[in-house]
């Protein structure tokens, strides 16, 4: 990737979402969300990347793959009017449609084209398949994890926002109910990712998002998420139980490991 490639990928960008801001008030309010968002991923990655010392063009590359990787949002929200794929399409998969009907890969490299559809594909499903490239696992990841370094802004806002004030296209449907479920606790325990499956309420969604600290693949990550209290902002918005307690704070001191060692790789084990 050029920079004068990610120059015209990012005008396209432009034209492309300008489409979807209409009249409709919600509708240009969640476009808005999502822009903000993309442009915030891209942020996010350019610092990682460095920090592994990526060569320019497979900086640019990164870059690229975060402009790109939400572009199915703005068209599943204009469609269903949410942004949840549940209850209506795989983002991903829709996004790498659109750009292969607007034909967008045709100015990438083959392998870069690849490389770009396989990250995209992967950048919200659990994990990253096994068997592929390092290459493929290498870009997954940073898309992976600057992804959840906005996502966690987004919805730590939302938690502490009034009821009000919330937009309710950020919301994830979970009953507001007491407890947490014993699958999450026995994950987070564990010092292991919570499975979406076992989530039965917004506590254990909630502590889904702390689990993201034993998902996350860069150093430059660990420590974002450290410094930016983004674990402890989640906390102050669920219950003071022991329980919850012990939970949020393996997960801090998790997090304050990886950040303190000077030996520890930029890539995470």
């Amino acid at each position: 990737m050029t920079r004068e490639g990610l120059t015209e990928l990012k005008k396209w960008f432009r034209i492309y979402v300008s489409g979807y801001r209409t009249d409709n008030g919600d509708l240009r309010r969640n476009v808005d969300l999502k822009v903000k968002h993309t442009m915030n991923v891209c942020r996010e990655v350019r610092p990682i990347s460095r920090a592994i010392s990526l060569p320019e063009g497979d900086l640019l590359l990164a870059e690229s793959i975060a402009l790109l990787h939400d572009v199915g949002r703005f068209e599943q929200y204009a469609r269903h009017r949410t942004f949840a794929d549940s209850r209506s399409e795989d983002h991903a998969q829709l996004g790498l449609a659109i750009l292969s009907r607007e034909r967008v890969l045709e100015a990438f490299p083959p392998e870069e084209a690849d490389l770009l559809v396989r990250a995209i594909s992967y950048h919200n499903r659990p994990t990253v398949p096994r068997g592929e490239s390092e290459r493929c696992i290498l870009f997954s990841n940073l898309l992976r994890d600057a992804d959840k370094l906005d996502i966690l802004r987004v919805v730590i806002e939302y938690y502490h926002q009034r009821p009000e004030e919330r937009n309710e296209a950020v919301a994830i449907g979970y009953e507001e109910s007491p407890g947490v479920s014993a699958p999450v606790a026995l994950n987070l325990h564990r010092g292991q990712p919570v499975r979406r499956a076992d989530v039965r309420n917004i506590n254990d969604f909630k502590l889904l998002q702390i689990g993201w600290v034993y998902d996350l693949n860069f150093r430059p990550t660990y420590r974002a998420v450290l410094d930016r209290r983004y674990v402890q902002s989640i906390a102050e918005t669920l219950p003071r139980t022991p329980e919850i307690e012990a939970l949020v704070e393996r997960a801090v001191a998790f997090l304050a490991g990886k950040c303190s060692a000077q030996h520890q790789p930029l890539v995470s084990d």
